[in-house]
């Protein structure tokens, strides 16, 4: 099947080398402006989460939300056109054996907010990834990408099908990074496809342009950190985001802490900022006064018609009221509603619930207009981290990270810095070198997380074939001895769902021995994979020390 795949590919090859490039088309990426000229008879695959695109050729989705944002052109003919999209139907993986030796170009979009980079870091970050997947050094000269400066390098690997070779280049802009990568067989056997499709890999990126990024902008609430706030006198919890300003009311009844920011929702100069706030409020279940023996506890239904009583006078008409679940189990009720006459916001989420004889109200607010929803995903995700403690109750010290898009959230690594869209995952936590627990080579231990949506979602022992694969490839390496050792592999649980975890190793350049875990799982139609690695010898004790297990045990990807 891969001797046929491969002849197959290097008669695609000759007949897209033989293309009139005034033929082509022009691939257009809705979300992240870029424009790319390829063949029309090419099959494009893109991520979902890269937007809109519009262009010619043969288009498929493949939903790989953690995948990065990436698209690919198959470089085929029309007649293995027609076969590829018949055989990608039926398979459960999305690729197909004969894929994978195909000559093709991929454009990969990294977002860097989080950690911007100039040209110069991220080419030395690249580089060294390179030499140490492909055991030797690597090259890279300056060239242009899109009009801007950029970095280019070419070399060639021995992979378990065959020799292949690799072009790419890269350029950094509105911290993104933009990828293109060129990759096909240099063997015997595939008559030089390498060589004689590079001047088209050329052509693309003479052609490749950036011209509209200028008029993009990226959501400032797409992902956030929480932070854990108690209420001693009350003993209520809720996770709030680290940056908004904390008022505090020692009192036995009404508002008795605020949360607050005044912020653009884009990083689009024409934005205006809006208020976005959270109040937590108590009420008792008598009038100020009354003898303690003589109150009565508060029941839920009975707050909540004083509720739907008190937004009726101020227009609010036709309430909805849900029952609501908070995070320890404790019943509450939900209401969403818009009004115009209150101080401070027009749309709101509150959620409350009661406890003997006190009710704690929970108010999300912002001061957008009724039409925009964009906030209601932020105050979904605060909602659902309120508690109601016991004293003996434990705070957890680690923030939690939320990403709205890929519907994930967790506790963060304490003393980590992140790190979203690092090498196609959606977040990456590093220990930096020198801190309490990291390796004094200058290592630095780290966590990530890859969520990828699937249409047609594998099984978990497809998906667990799929990573043994990726490892078997690594674990070839350039010597005698395998540069990758799988140690075990073990049942475990994941987001709630079964799951297999994988122990390796890998050494590295200096001669440290590396150690991996990986625990991997299919959720609905997702699959989800969280790795963690440190030096071998620090393994246990990072483990223990940064609270690994505990931090696996929170990853949730939840419905909005």
């Amino acid at each position: 099947m891969l001797a046929a795949a491969a002849a197959t590919a290097a008669a695609a090859a000759a007949a897209a080398a033989g293309s009139s490039q005034t033929t082509w088309t022009t691939y257009c990426d809705g979300k992240y402006g870029f424009t790319l000229p390829y063949a029309p008879q090419w099959v494009v695959r893109r991520a979902v989460a890269s937007g809109d695109a519009d262009g010619g050729g043969e288009e498929e989705e493949e939903e790989v939300a953690g995948a990065g944002d990436a698209v690919t052109f198959l470089m085929v003919d029309e007649a293995l056109r027609e076969r590829l999209a018949a055989q990608h139907a039926d398979t459960a993986q999305g690729t197909t054996p004969e894929e994978d030796v195909l000559p093709k170009l991929v454009v990969l979009v990294q977002d860097l907010t989080s950690n911007p980079m100039s040209l110069a870091d991220f080419t030395m970050v690249s580089k060294y990834h390179l030499e140490t997947v492909v055991k030797h050094e690597v090259e890279v000269v300056p060239q242009q990408l899109g009009g801007l400066p950029g970095s280019r390098t070419q070399y060639f690997s021995q992979e378990p099908l065959g020799l292949f070779g690799f072009c790419q280049a890269w350029t950094i802009k509105d911290d993104r990074a933009y990828v293109v990568t060129f990759s096909a067989r240099a063997d015997d056997e595939s008559r030089g496809q390498f060589h004689e499709l590079l001047p088209l890999f050329a052509q693309c990126l003479a052609g490749f342009s950036l011209e509209h990024t200028a008029r993009l902008y990226k959501s400032l609430c797409a992902s956030m950190l929480l932070t854990q706030y108690v209420n001693l006198q009350h003993l209520v919890g809720v996770r709030v985001p680290s940056t908004w300003e904390r008022k505090e009311w020692r009192r036995e009844e009404g508002t008795v802490a605020e949360f607050r920011t005044v912020t653009a929702l884009t990083t689009d100069p024409a934005e205006v900022p809006v208020l976005l706030k959270l109040t937590i409020t108590v009420c008792g279940a008598a009038p100020a006064g009354t003898p303690t023996q003589k109150q009565q506890p508060l029941t839920l239904d009975a707050y909540s018609r004083l509720v739907e009583s008190q937004l009726a006078q101020i227009g609010v008409s036709q309430l909805r009221v849900t029952d609501y679940a908070f995070c320890d189990g404790h019943p509450g009720h939900l209401a969403l509603f818009d009004t115009t006459l209150l101080k401070e916001g027009t749309q709101f989420a509150q959620a409350w619930g009661v406890r003997g004889r006190r009710a704690f109200a929970f108010t999300c607010a912002s001061s957008c207009g009724s039409d925009d929803r964009r906030p209601l995903p932020i105050f979904e995700r605060i909602l659902s981290t309120v508690r109601f403690l016991s004293p003996d109750d434990d705070v957890d010290e680690n923030e939690m990270y939320v990403n709205i898009p890929h519907h994930l959230s967790m506790l963060a690594p304490v003393g980590y810095r992140s790190q979203e869209g690092f090498m196609g995952t959606v977040v990456a936590f590093f220990k930096p070198a020198g801190s309490s627990g990291s390796a004094p080579t200058g290592f630095e231990p780290n966590l990530n997380v890859v969520v990828a949506a699937k249409k047609r979602p594998p099984t978990l022992d497809q998906f667990c074939e799929l990573v043994r694969g990726q490892l078997r490839n690594e674990m070839t390496g350039d010597g005698a001895e395998p540069a990758f050792g799988l140690e075990d592999s073990t049942d475990a649980a994941l987001c709630g769902a079964p799951a297999k975890q994988f122990h390796y190793t890998l050494k590295a350049e200096n001669e440290k021995m590396l150690r991996f875990f990986q625990r991997v799982a299919v959720v609905g139609n997702r699959t989800v994979a969280v790795c963690f690695a440190t030096e071998g010898d620090h393994f246990a004790a990072t483990w223990e020390s940064d609270r690994i297990d505990a931090i696996l045990a929170s990853i949730t990807l939840f419905d909005l």
